[in-house]
């Protein structure tokens, strides 16, 4: 053996399971565009025209108690229990602000 080559580690093949999760991954990611796609008429026609409405009427009435959430970065919302709508957004530093 050379010098060279002596010093050179023959690379191992990755682990099976390593495959298998990549295959997962593109598996569920071709899937999630496909729904999408499929979807999109619906949710632009019906769906989230229906949620916009419904969280307008939920407002008028008030909305109900809220859960208190973050992002990890410094803004904070509520979101209202009863249409999911969010009620408050401010960020750090700063209080409540309608969003």
């Amino acid at each position: 053996m050379s010098g060279a080559m002596a010093g050179m580690k023959k690379e191992k093949p990755p682990p099976p399971w390593k495959e298998i999760s990549r295959r997962r991954r593109e598996i569920e990611a071709d899937r999630r565009v496909k729904v999408l796609e499929a979807m999109r008429a619906y949710d632009e026609g019906v769906f989230f025209p229906a949620l916009k409405q419904l969280r307008k009427d939920c407002a008028a009435h008030g909305h109900g108690s809220v859960n208190y959430d973050d992002n990890g970065f410094g803004t904070y919302w509520t979101t209202c229990i009863r249409c999911g709508g969010r009620v408050k957004q401010w960020t750090e530093g700063h209080e409540g602000v309608s969003a």
